[in-house]
C-alpha cells in the first residue's frame, strides 16, 4: 500500500510495486486495487510517490556530481563537476531539515535541504593527486556544521571530525540532531 502525488498535487491511494529498489527508479508500478490493471508511471508524471512503511521517494530537479570514490574510477578533480538532472530521491530523513539519498549502481551522494528549499548535495569526492596519492574533499562535514549548529550545541565540530560519507552514519548524525532539538 502506497500512494503517489501527480503533477498536480493531486494525492493517490494506491499499491504499488515494491521492486526493493537499490537503484533510484525513474519509473514504478503500480495498481489501484488488487484486481486493478497494473501501470506504469515515470518521473516525468509524479513529483512524489510512497510504499507505506518502507520507502518514500521525491522528485527534484537538482545539480549532482557524478565523481567515482572507487580507487581504479578516480579522476584528478578535488572540485566538483555539477550536472542538473531531474532525480527520484530516497527520503532517508524528514523533517525541518531532510537527508535522502541517490543510488545508481556504485554511485551513492547524499543530498539535504532545510525547509521548502531545493536538495543540495552533500560534497565528497576522492581524487588523485599530481603524485598519484588518493586524497579527500570533504566539504560535506562544513556543510553539515552550517546546516545541524544550533544554540542547544547537539552536534559539535567533533562529531564531524568523525563522520563518514555513507548511510548509517549520515542518518545518525541528523537522528541526534533530531533527538537532541526534540
Amino acid at each position: 500500500k502506497g500512494y503517489y502525488i501527480d503533477n498536480n498535487d493531486h494525492k493517490t491511494e494506491c499499491l504499488i510495486k515494491n521492486n526493493d529498489w537499490h537503484n533510484n527508479p525513474g519509473k514504478f508500478q503500480y495498481k489501484i486495487n488488487e484486481n486493478g490493471e497494473p501501470k506504469t508511471l515515470t518521473i516525468k508524471d509524479v513529483r512524489e510517490f510512497s510504499i507505506y512503511n518502507t520507502s518514500k521517494y521525491i522528485r527534484q530537479k537538482t545539480n549532482i556530481e557524478r565523481a567515482s570514490i572507487y580507487t581504479n574510477d578516480l579522476g584528478t578533480e578535488k572540485e566538483p563537476v555539477f550536472k542538473e538532472e531531474v532525480l527520484f530521491l530516497r527520503v532517508l530523513i524528514e523533517g525541518e531539515k531532510s537527508l535522502v539519498i541517490y543510488e545508481e549502481g556504485s554511485l551513492t551522494k547524499f543530498f539535504y535541504n532545510e525547509g521548502n528549499s531545493n536538495f543540495e548535495q552533500l560534497v565528497y569526492i576522492k581524487y588523485l593527486t599530481a603524485d598519484d596519492k588518493v586524497d579527500e574533499y570533504n566539504k560535506f562535514k562544513q556543510q553539515l556544521w552550517l546546516l545541524l549548529q544550533s544554540q542547544s550545541n547537539c552536534i559539535t565540530e567533533d562529531n564531524l571530525k568523525e563522520i563518514q560519507y555513507n548511510r548509517s552514519s549520515l542518518k545518525n548524525l541528523f537522528t541526534k540532531y533530531y533527538e537532541c532539538n526534540n
